[in-house]
C-alpha cells in the first residue's frame, strides 16, 4: 500500500475521490472486465454482485465494504476511499486497477482504483437512483457522481416522470391536473398547454422578447430555458447600461449586453446586463463566462461567480 500520510498508513484517513464519468468497459454479467487477470476476481464470483468480505484472520474489512481508515481494510483492498457519491459512506475499501483498467466482476475502474458497484442485480437502478457504477443503471443509463443519469430523449422515462430540461433528464411529476402559469410543478407535464416547468413554477418558455407580448424574455443564470416575465418596476428603457451594470429590464441594457440577467449573489437577488458567451465568444475584461447544470453560459463579474452551482470557464 502506498503511504499517503505523513504519519504512515496506521492513522491514514480515507482519501477523497470524485466519482468520474465511467469509462466504457466490457461487461461480464455485472460491471467487470473480460480482460481482468486471473487473480483479479477478488471477493466477487463471476456473474454475481455479492461483493465485500471480511479477512477473518486479520479481522479486517474486504473489498467494497465500508471503512473509515486504511488500517481497517484487508490486503486485497488496502485503500479506504471516500467518494463524493450517496452510494458510499463514509468510505469503501478499494484496490488498485489492473492493467488496462481491469477490475473484479462487480466493480469498475475510476481514478486508478476499483470501485464496487452498488446494486445487488445489474441494471436495476432507475434514473435518479443511487449507483456505484454504470452497470447498476437500467435504461442504458450512466452513473454520474453516484446518481444514474439517462438520455431520456431516446430511452424515455419511468411512468410518472417526464423528460425535461437542458440537458434533458427524467423528472418525477406531481401528477393531477396540469396547472396554469405560476402553478407549482416538478416536470413539464404538470403544466398546461405550452407552459414548461422552470424553477418549479409553470412558465412560458421563450427565446426573444417578441415571444412574450407585453412582457419580456427573462434570462436567469441558474435556470433554463428563459421564460416570459414582466419588466421590473424600475425599468427606464434607455438602452445605455453597460455589461455588468444593474438593470430592471432588457430595454435598460446597451446593445453589447442586451440581456437583463437574473442571479443571486451573497444571498441577494441581482439583475445585471449581460450577454451569452462561450469558448469562441469570450467575455470582455475581467468578466467570467459562467453557467449552471448545462444551461447557457453568460458573462458576469468575478465577484458574482461564487455559487457552488456555477461552472466558469
Amino acid at each position: 500500500m502506498i503511504d499517503r500520510c505523513s504519519g504512515g498508513a496506521h492513522r491514514c484517513a480515507p482519501r477523497r475521490l470524485l466519482l468520474l464519468a465511467p469509462v466504457a468497459l466490457a461487461l461480464l454479467g455485472a460491471c467487470g472486465s473480460d480482460d481482468a487477470p486471473a487473480d483479479a476476481s477478488g471477493p466477487f464470483d463471476a456473474g454475481t454482485r455479492d461483493g465485500g468480505n471480511v479477512d477473518s484472520a486479520a479481522g479486517r474489512t474486504g473489498f467494497g465494504e465500508q471503512c473509515e481508515l486504511d488500517e481497517e481494510c484487508a490486503a486485497d483492498a488496502p485503500s479506504c476511499v471516500e467518494l463524493a457519491a450517496p452510494a458510499y459512506a463514509p468510505g469503501v475499501c478499494a484496490s488498485a486497477c489492473g492493467e488496462g483498467g481491469a477490475c473484479p466482476n462487480g466493480s469498475e475502474c475510476h481514478d486508478e482504483v476499483c470501485i464496487r458497484c452498488a446494486a445487488e442485480i445489474a441494471g436495476t437502478v432507475a434514473p435518479g437512483g443511487a449507483c456505484g457504477c454504470s452497470a447498476d443503471c437500467g435504461s442504458g443509463g450512466a452513473c454520474e457522481d453516484g446518481v444514474c443519469e439517462v438520455d431520456c430523449a431516446s430511452a424515455g422515462c419511468p411512468e410518472g416522470s417526464s423528460c425535461d430540461g437542458t440537458p434533458p433528464t427524467c423528472r418525477e411529476c406531481l401528477g393531477g391536473e396540469p396547472g396554469a402559469e405560476d402553478a407549482e410543478c416538478t416536470c413539464d407535464a404538470d403544466c398546461e398547454g405550452d407552459l414548461a416547468c422552470i424553477g418549479e413554477s409553470c412558465a412560458r418558455p421563450c427565446a426573444i422578447d417578441e415571444n412574450c407580448g407585453a412582457d419580456e424574455c427573462r434570462h436567469e443564470l441558474l435556470l433554463s430555458p428563459p421564460s416570459c416575465a414582466p419588466p421590473g418596476s424600475g425599468c427606464v428603457g434607455n438602452g445605455d447600461v453597460a455589461i455588468g451594470g444593474d438593470c430592471a429590464c432588457n430595454a435598460d441594457c446597451a446593445a453589447a449586453a442586451p440581456l437583463c440577467l437574473g442571479l443571486f449573489a451573497a444571498g441577494q437577488r441581482r439583475l445585471v446586463c449581460s450577454t451569452p458567451c462561450g469558448p469562441e465568444q469570450p467575455c470582455p475584461g475581467d468578466l467570467q463566462c459562467c453557467s449552471s447544470d448545462g444551461a447557457s453560459p453568460y458573462c458576469i463579474a468575478a465577484s458574482l461567480a461564487g455559487s457552488p452551482r456555477l461552472t466558469c470557464m
